[in-house]
């Protein structure tokens, strides 16, 4: 059986007799590993890379460590948006906080929205396209974004973080609409991806934990739209995965309801430790869960047994059809190779 009919297969709770494992790994250390940049203070070499040339550091990586999952990043920063379009969307960002007008949401949207046509032109996704020319379906890609309700309240985003709280709180209604129109336009996006070759698409989901905003607020506001967002991946043809960072757990009867077929969580988070294995017995099969083993304290800081024990544990908590074995955030700078090495093959080698 190969990696991608591997992953498949747990997807849709399979009994596999072998335990999927992959390398959360969208950062930095895989232009570290490819002697591209050695620190941050060069990332930027890895965020202009594009095509076959970030295909080439990606591949380097796989082939050192062999993961059941490509796990990429898009290419070339951000999304292709022409100057012009770019600038007139930035002076309407003052509007578009006022949340008055569906009128201006929609003219914002329409001018930041890059098509499928623009993103294939772009060549965004084309280290994708080189991968599956490469290995054909031997292997499963996906690929990882910050969602657009991440974007929406990132500090440079159209509300910004403070003031996007506020106005969940005070303009709901507005705001609700807003992560719809942005969520459509992101699948107009992923259309491209898809057509590259991608076999899921994985939604960073920063700011919608419980300890940021409250369940409720969540259920009403940012729900629908993230709802929306993972059953349309699924109807083009997408797996639709989510890295979700702090406390899902007040969350998770929605979490559930998404449309999800995985989901990714950290171990450690804002003083939190969240168990996998409660998160694997409160998900119910709704999805797939991945392993958290912590990149960090484990991966980065840990011994070779000391990650060996760690992926031994979280095999036998939640090896019960729908897991797969992976770190639990981005790989760090200086990690040991050994240490990846032995998650890979401690989960290879279980029985």
């Amino acid at each position: 059986m190969n990696a991608r009919q591997l992953i498949l297969d747990t997807l849709q709770g399979k009994t596999t007799g072998q335990v999927p494992v992959t390398a959360h790994a969208w950062g930095l250390y895989k232009f570290q590993l490819a002697n591209i940049v050695q620190g941050y203070e060069n990332e930027h070499l890895a965020w202009a890379m594009s095509g076959r040339e970030l295909a080439e550091v990606e591949l380097n990586f796989y082939d050192r460590f062999h993961p059941d999952t490509f796990h990429l990043g898009r290419g070339a920063g951000r999304l292709p948006v022409d100057e012009q379009r770019q600038k007139a969307a930035e002076e309407l960002i003052p509007e578009v906080r006022k949340l008055e007008s569906k009128q201006v949401i929609d003219e914002y949207v329409s001018l930041v929205t890059v098509s499928e046509e623009e993103a294939l032109k772009s060549g965004i996704y084309d280290q994708v396209k080189v991968i599956r020319e490469r290995y054909g379906e031997e292997v499963f890609i996906t690929l990882n974004e910050g969602n657009p309700f991440a974007d929406t309240l990132d500090p440079h985003g159209v509300l910004g973080f403070e003031n996007g709280l506020i106005s969940m709180i005070e303009e709901p209604e507005m705001v609700g609409y807003l992560l719809h129109r942005l969520h459509e336009s992101r699948l107009e996006t992923l259309k491209a991806l898809k057509k590259c070759g991608a076999d899921a698409y994985i939604g960073s989901e920063t700011y919608c934990s419980a300890d940021i905003i409250s369940p409720a607020l969540y259920s009403e506001v940012v729900f629908p739209a993230q709802q929306y967002f993972y059953q349309g991946l699924k109807k083009m043809g997408l797996y639709a995965f989510s890295y979700f960072l702090g406390d899902l757990f007040p969350m998770m009867e929605d979490i559930k309801q998404l449309g999800l077929d995985a989901l990714l969580v950290e171990r450690y988070n804002k003083g939190l430790d969240i168990n996998i294995h409660r998160v694997y017995e409160e998900a119910e099969g709704a999805f797939t869960v991945f392993g958290n083993l912590n990149s960090v304290d484990t991966l980065l800081h840990g011994s070779t047994d000391d990650v060996i024990n760690e992926t031994t544990r979280e095999i036998e908590l939640c090896n019960h059809g729908k897991f797969i074995m992976s770190n639990d955030c981005p790989i760090c700078f200086d990690t040991p190779v050994e240490n990846i090495q032995a998650m890979i093959e401690t989960a290879r080698g279980y029985r």
